[in-house]
């Protein structure tokens, strides 16, 4: 039941705050049910500009890789890692993925075991195997 202020708002023409929220929810079905019926959300093929809809670059495919060298392909990955949080997050879980903490080699034999551990503790590559991994991406 409205109270007495909204009942004097509305008989002088305006309008509520649970009217206004009625109104709106109405509005917004009747769009959507408009917007889902005209089968029009989809530009057809061929015809993108006529929907706002650009090409991002002249040649046919889109960051299509297969005509440049590895260094200039690698020299973007990076770029893109340095600039772009997603593209470093995604990187990162991979490599978190692949190597996880506290990685090292094991092995039964005692005599390659203590050639493994002098190998991975002089090199230090508790810290850099990380790195390493990341590095295989980038």
């Amino acid at each position: 039941m409205a109270t007495l202020g909204e009942r004097i708002i509305e008989s002088l023409g305006g309008i509520t705050a649970a009217r206004m929220q009625e109104a709106t929810e109405a509005a917004s079905v009747r769009a959507y049910e408009a917007g889902y019926s005209d089968a029009n959300d989809e530009p057809p093929s061929g015809d993108l500009k006529s929907f706002g809809y650009r090409k991002m670059s002249s040649g046919g495919k889109l960051r299509d890789f297969s005509k440049i060298s590895r260094d200039k392909e690698m020299e973007v990955v990076w770029t893109l890692y340095q600039s772009s949080p997603l593209a470093r997050r995604i990187l990162s879980l991979k490599r978190d993925h692949i190597i996880g903490k506290n990685a090292r080699p094991s092995t039964k034999d005692e005599k390659l075991k203590a050639i493994l551990d002098a190998f991975w503790d002089d090199n230090e590559l508790e810290a850099r195997a990380r790195e390493f991994t990341l590095q295989l991406f980038c």
